[in-house]
């Protein structure tokens, strides 16, 4: 009975660490896909499955080593509840806490690079030339090209002599 215990709190050892891969996979997608579910390209749900492939393969590989240095003897059906247990104790608890933090780090880090990227946009603009008098230079600064802006350009002869309308 003892033993039972012990192996059961140590496969529940094992779940929480289970969780703490997780959460290393977990922040991993949110840098390389980001946080908006909605917004995923088939790139990014082929890394999220890559992801997910490589946690049940660290999870497994877990499982084993520490069946074998516990000798434990054969699978019980306790053990897989330990590690399931444990692995949801980890995310109901601890891992809200790191998908809060990922979620205010990225928020930053996707803030910061808006403000950079709108910085260099203001950069790349051209200056508008001004007037002496402070104001900037438009097409309705000119009379004639006004005139036939909102007039009608109608009475705009072409190349050939004739009216654009005919």
């Amino acid at each position: 009975m003892a033993q039972s215990v012990f192996i059961f709190l140590i496969c529940l050892l094992c779940g929480v660490i289970s969780g703490v891969v997780y959460d290393v996979l977990y922040t991993a997608r949110c840098i390389v896909c980001g946080i908006e579910k909605t917004a995923y390209t088939a790139k990014d749900r082929i890394f999220i499955i890559i992801s997910d492939i490589i946690y049940c393969l660290v999870f497994a590989a877990g499982f084993i080593f520490v069946s074998v240095m516990f000798d434990f003897t054969s699978l019980r059906l306790y053990m897989l509840i330990g590690c399931v247990l444990g692995a949801l104790i980890y995310l109901k608890s601890f891992h809200t806490i790191v998908a809060f933090l990922v979620k205010k780090v990225y928020n930053a880090v996707s803030i910061t690079k808006q403000k950079r990227k709108a910085e260099v946009e203001r950069t790349e603009e051209k200056p508008h030339s001004r007037r002496r008098n402070g104001k900037r230079n438009n097409t309705d600064s000119n009379p004639r090209r006004r005139r036939r802006l909102y007039h009608g350009a109608g009475r705009y002869k072409g190349k050939a002599g004739k009216s654009a309308e005919g």
